[in-house]
C-alpha cells in the first residue's frame, strides 16, 4: 500500500454523534452527510449516524439521496438544494424524503412532477435571512409560503435557513438573522412544524434554542468546543499519515524546494514524505506547518510539491526511512488537528476534509 494514507474512524463519529445529542437532548439531529460526508464517505457514514440513533439525514443534491437508496438506506433524507427543474420527474421516483425549495418555478415543477406520478412530495421553504444565497427574503415569505400551499402534489411541512455569522452568535447579523428566521416562521400555519436553522456554530451557540430541529455538520467531523469550554465536546474523525521515504544531510546555506523561499540556517537533516497539494494539502501552507514524527514535533521547510514535502528532523534522534509521519491525528501524547491546520492556512475545516477525503483509503 502506498504509505501516505487517509482514514476514517468511524467509532469517533458515532462517538462525535452521540457528544451533541447528549449536549442537546431534546433537539432532533438530522446530521449533513453531503459532499461524501465532508470527505468521510457518504454511505459509511450514513450508517453510522442511524446506528448511533439519528433518523433523519441530510444531504444537498438529489442525486446524494438517490446514492443513499440505492445503498440500501431507507431513512428520511433532507435534501436542502431540493430537486432541479430537470430532476423532478426523478424526485418523484424516491420515498420518505423531504425537499428544499427555492423558487416557486422549482416548486411548480416538482408539483407538476407529483401530479403526473400521482404521488405527494414534502418540502421545506428555504429562506434567505441574510447569506444571499438560495432562497425566498423574509418580505416574499408570506406570498410564497401561501402559493406552495395552494400547489398540488406537495405538503409544506416547514422552513429553512442558514447563518451567515453563527460563530459570532451576538454580531449584529446574527441576531438579525435570528429575528428574520423567527418572523418567517411565526406566519407558518401549525402543521408546519419542521422547521431548522442550526447547523454546527448556532447549535453549539445555542442560536434559536426554541427549535426542535437541528443539522449538525462539521462539529460531528472535526474537533469543536461549546463555548467557554477547553475541553472539546467532538474529536477529528479523519486522519493523515505518511513515511519518511529518504533522509539526507544538507549544508547550511541549501535552498529547499520550488522558489528558494527556505535556506537553512544550520546543518540539518532532511526528511521526504510523498505527499503534496495533490492530495489536499494546501500550497499556501508551505514553510509553515508541522507534522509529528516520533512523536514530537518537525517543521515542513520550503513549498509543498505537488507529491513530496521536505521535513527538518536535525532534533529528532533516529529517524530513518519507513517512519510514520503524521500531517493530521495522533502520535504518542501529540496530535495534529484539522483546526491547527486550517488556522495557519486561513480556510475552513470543511476545505480540508474534502480535499483530504478524496483521497481516503
Amino acid at each position: 500500500m502506498f504509505p501516505t494514507i487517509v482514514k476514517v474512524d468511524y467509532s469517533v463519529l458515532r462517538d462525535n454523534y452521540l457528544a451533541i445529542q447528549r449536549a442537546f437532548p431534546d433537539k432532533t439531529l438530522a446530521p449533513v452527510i453531503k459532499s461524501d460526508a465532508y470527505g468521510h464517505g457518504i454511505i459509511e457514514t450514513a450508517r453510522t449516524f442511524l446506528d448511533a440513533g439519528a433518523k433523519i439525514l441530510t444531504v444537498f443534491r438529489l442525486e446524494e439521496a438517490e446514492n443513499l437508496r440505492r445503498n440500501g438506506i431507507a431513512a428520511h433524507i433532507w435534501v436542502l438544494l431540493g430537486p432541479l427543474q430537470f430532476e423532478a420527474e426523478r424526485a418523484t421516483r424516491l420515498q420518505n424524503i423531504t425537499y428544499g425549495i427555492f423558487s416557486l418555478e422549482q416548486a411548480q415543477a416538482l408539483s407538476q412532477a407529483c401530479v403526473a406520478a400521482g404521488n405527494k412530495a414534502n418540502v421545506h421553504i428555504a429562506i434567505d435571512t441574510g447569506m444571499s444565497r438560495l432562497g425566498f427574503t423574509p418580505d416574499d415569505a408570506p406570498a410564497a409560503i401561501a402559493a406552495l400551499l395552494a400547489l398540488p402534489g406537495i405538503t409544506l411541512k416547514g422552513a429553512y435557513s442558514h447563518f451567515a455569522t453563527a460563530a459570532e452568535p451576538n454580531s449584529a447579523l446574527a441576531q438579525r438573522q435570528v429575528a428574520a428566521f423567527r418572523s418567517v416562521i411565526s406566519a407558518l400555519p401549525p402543521q408546519c412544524n419542521e422547521n431548522h436553522c442550526c447547523a454546527s456554530n448556532a447549535l453549539l451557540n445555542n442560536l434559536l434554542p426554541e427549535l426542535k430541529y437541528a443539522r449538525p455538520g462539521i462539529c460531528l467531523y472535526a474537533e469543536s468546543f461549546l463555548p467557554g469550554e477547553t475541553t472539546p465536546l467532538t474529536q477529528d474523525a479523519m486522519s493523515l499519515t505518511s513515511e519518511v521515504v529518504s533522509i539526507k544531510k544538507l549544508p547550511k546555506g541549501s535552498s529547499i524546494s520550488y522558489g528558494a523561499i527556505h535556506t537553512l540556517e544550520r546543518d540539518s537533516i532532511v526528511a521526504i514524505a510523498p505527499l503534496g497539494y495533490d492530495d489536499g494539502l494546501l500550497r499556501c501552507l508551505s514553510d509553515k506547518f508541522q507534522v509529528l514524527i516520533h512523536g514530537q514535533r518537525a517543521n515542513q521547510m520550503g513549498r509543498i510539491c505537488m507529491s513530496m514535502i521536505m521535513i527538518d528532523v536535525t532534533d529528532i534522534p533516529d529517524v530513518k526511512t519507513g517512519d510514520q509521519v503524521v500531517i493530521m491525528g495522533r502520535q504518542d501524547n501529540e496530535k495534529i488537528t484539522v483546526n491547527e491546520l486550517t488556522a495557519i492556512a486561513n480556510t475552513t475545516q470543511h476545505e480540508y476534509l474534502c480535499a483530504f477525503g478524496r483521497h481516503r483509503q
